[in-house]
């Protein structure tokens, strides 16, 4: 075989995988609805083409053993797809595992996983139901001996046997024609019966033989490709006929590697870089209206192609709540417990990057509530919803709520509480955040779904390093409610540029309210020792951003003050200069500097300077804090 054939067979293979993913998520999603219809004959039929899609282009592209996998599984869903009321809770297990198992061959072939599937237990429970359910079964995967290409395959049946079952089996005579009409070629019911490596042989001669046909690889699956996009179109159709417009949406859809988009984005924020120092030297040349315009027009650009680049990155968080609805459907019969899921928010978009990230977190704080929030029967509420340039995730049960009384206790036992601390100087959420410490745990018992202590503290460190945080609110009794707050991308950020003792800083633009002259303040010293100012027709607290960063303990009046507003918090910020609101790329920082209180991220400035890029929840903590420390010294 030429190495041209070779690239060929590749780049299908590459093309079936990718197609492989979406497949092994539908096939997820319609289980799931299963369970949700009276009407199962519907959603059994979409699994079934889910499977028969799977195993006639796993066999064209040489995955054999994931197409023998695939025909056991096929066999069980042709039984029920005729008959659905045969199915079970159990067989729906079983088939969703299969699912995973799946998922797992693929993740395999991708290179994202180091070591093979073992569907050996999967095969037996599927044979198990094939005979219960009067069909003949299949052999035994474990009589399998390791193929060059060290992929298991089934005891191989006699070629008699081989004969009658193709003969018998309609999906294989689909499945050859599929595949000699997408590859150009004339593959018999005789090449089946080959290995992979010589029907890949077959069809590189057949394909040689072609002197019409274009030798080179690329062009063969671009036809592939365009022979691929006709058959969705006749497929959606056929199953769901859309109107025009819908249609001209779905025709100008593009696959693009996600590679490309992340270079995309990280020129797009070089760009946003030059743009800001094209600015100052625009600032020089007032006079120049032409220049003006010019670089007005560029800057609208600049702004639109960020927020299309943006656009290009988020996706609907649908997959990641499909694997919600999963984990808790899993733990719940696994608890033996009735749980209602109900989900609300699953079309809204979130950077991609952030999904993944997201995924491990979500599936912890849903088994935690199924496992410590209801005891026998109650109902999750997992809603995803924007609020203002925030995504806000919630995961909210009925359940027996959290003991704020036991959980200080134990951060007391843990000696994670000055014994000086009563609990009545703390927060409701304060006292809650201490669940989400690395150990803490107030089970009584250690299953093996959770109780050791070790999920909510990587929950919270997860968030955090998204630049997001988690919000706790309980009622013993009446449930409980955890709420991820998070950017909307992680990748660039709006903000105000001050300046405070020659350092740059930038502040998310939504949490500034107002600047104000520091001179044009009136301070006083409330009762409980915090520096506060007048403000319209309240007092807020008071501190300089040097305080709150710890760079600095002396109370001094700035020139300027920033009004902030945090989560319905109102307090004042003491800073020497505004210098501009601009757009950054958020840079990573070193983690040292990351636990220091309030700079959560760096950027590069217009003029070529370093900034820092403040967390203004963890500056709220700081000026009240701050604010009775200084004042306790001066009493003293």
């Amino acid at each position: 075989m030429s190495i041209d054939d070779d690239g060929f067979l590749e780049e299908l293979r590459q093309e079936f995988l990718a197609e492989a993913c979406s497949l092994l998520e539908q096939w997820e999603e319609y289980f799931l609805k299963l369970e949700e219809t009276d009407d199962k004959a519907e959603q059994v039929t979409n699994i079934f083409r889910v499977a028969h899609c799977l195993k006639g282009t796993s066999s064209a592209v040489g995955y054999s053993e994931m197409a023998a996998f695939a025909h056991i599984v096929e066999d069980l869903l042709q039984i029920l797809k005729k008959d659905p009321s045969c199915l079970t809770p159990e067989i729906v297990t079983t088939l969703l595992k299969c699912g995973d198992a799946f998922k797992v061959k693929v993740a395999f072939l991708m290179g994202k996983e180091t070591t093979d599937w073992d569907v050996t237990v999967l095969s037996f429970d599927i044979n198990n139901y094939l005979l219960a359910l009067g069909h003949s079964g299949h052999p035994a995967h474990h009589d399998a001996a390791p193929a060059q290409d060290q992929e298991l395959m089934p005891s191989e049946p006699s070629e008699e046997a081989k004969a009658k079952s193709i003969e018998s089996d309609e999906g294989w005579k689909e499945a050859l024609a599929d595949v000699n009409q997408r590859l150009g070629v004339n593959l018999t019911e005789e090449h089946l019966q080959l290995s992979e490596d010589e029907i890949a042989k077959v069809i590189a001669e057949q394909k040689a033989e072609q002197e019409h046909r274009p030798a080179a690889p690329v062009i063969q699956l671009e036809q592939v490709r365009e022979h691929k996009e006709e058959e969705k179109k006749a497929a959606t159709a056929a199953v769901a006929p859309k109107d025009a417009a819908s249609s001209k949406v779905a025709n100008a859809t593009v696959k693009v590697d996600a590679h490309k988009i992340d270079k995309i984005m990280n020129l797009v924020g070089e760009l946003v870089i030059n743009k800001s120092q094209l600015a100052n030297r625009v600032e020089q040349y007032r006079d120049d209206h032409i220049l003006e315009a010019t670089y007005s027009l560029l800057e609208k650009t600049i702004r639109e192609l960020q927020d299309e680049t943006l656009g290009m990155r988020m996706i609907s968080m649908k997959n990641l709540f499909l694997k919600c609805q999963r984990a808790v459907r899993d733990v719940s019969i696994k608890l033996n417990k009735n749980i209602e899921f109900v989900q609300s928010g699953e079309d809204v978009e979130i950077d991609r990057s952030m999904v993944e990230l997201l995924t491990d977190p979500l599936l912890h704080m849903l088994r935690n509530s199924v496992d410590h929030g209801i005891e026998s029967q109650g109902t999750i509420l997992l809603k995803a919803e924007h609020i203002g340039s925030k995504i806000v995730l919630s995961i909210k049960d009925n359940g027996r709520g959290i003991n704020a009384e036991k959980v200080f206790g134990k951060a007391m036992q843990n000696g994670l509480i000055s014994p000086s601390v009563k609990m009545s100087d703390l927060t409701e959420n304060e006292i809650f955040q201490f669940i989400m410490m690395p150990g803490f745990s107030t089970a009584e018992k250690i299953t093996d779904v959770s109780g050791r202590g070790v999920g909510l503290d990587v929950v919270k460190t997860t968030v955090e390093k998204m630049n997001g945080k988690v919000d706790i609110s309980s009622q013993l009794g009446k449930g409980t409610c955890f709420k991820l707050i998070l950017p909307l991308t992680t990748s660039i950020q709006e903000g105000i540029h001050v300046k405070s003792n020659g350092s740059s800083y930038i502040f998310p633009t939504e949490k500034v309210l107002e600047i104000l002259s520091g001179d044009k303040v009136s301070f006083i010293t409330d009762p409980n020792g915090l520096n506060m100012f007048k403000y319209r027709e309240t007092v807020i607290p008071y501190a300089t951003l040097d305080a709150t960063l710890g760079l600095s303990a002396d109370f001094k009046i700035s020139k300027m003050i920033l009004i902030m507003d945090v989560d319905g918090k109102y307090f004042g910020i003491g800073i020497d200069e505004f210098v501009a609101q601009v757009h950054v790329v958020l840079k990573p920082i070193n983690e040292i500097v990351r636990t220091s209180t309030g700079i959560s991220a760096s950027c590069i400035l217009s003029h070529g300077g370093i900034g820092f890029v403040i967390d203004t929840d963890e500056v709220c903590k700081s000026v009240l804090k701050n604010n009775k420390e200084h004042n306790r010294q001066l009493a003293a």
